[in-house]
């Protein structure tokens, strides 16, 4: 059994056209999971935004907190490679958790 961790915000994660990080390469995976048959055979796993004591963790909170101010004056750069838009910090909540349900999934 596979199981598939997907929610359709993960597309507001906006780092532009060009980088490689892109809306396109997610809508991509699933088209061809549609088109091959591929998507009726693994178990979709709901993503809900992780509690931010989940991410600090394994994040200092000065690093959390930096990456969400951050994100509230998007557009902006993190780094050198990670462009990063208003919606950005509420969207990697949203994916920590889809790893933290993928998780529970595994044990369950």
């Amino acid at each position: 059994m596979t199981g598939f961790v997907y929610h359709p915000d993960y597309l507001e994660h906006d780092t532009g056209y060009a980088h490689p990080e892109n809306e396109s390469r997610l809508t991509a995976i699933v088209s061809h999971l549609e088109a091959t048959g591929l998507s009726p055979l693994l178990i979709p796993i709901d993503a809900h935004p992780a509690e931010r004591e989940w991410v600090e963790r394994v994040h200092a909170r000065e690093h959390v907190e930096r990456v969400r101010a951050l994100c509230e004056q998007a557009p902006f750069r993190l780094d050198l490679d990670t462009p990063v838009c208003r919606r950005s910090f509420d969207i990697a909540l949203l994916a920590a958790g889809g790893v933290l349900a993928a998780c529970d999934a595994v044990m369950d």
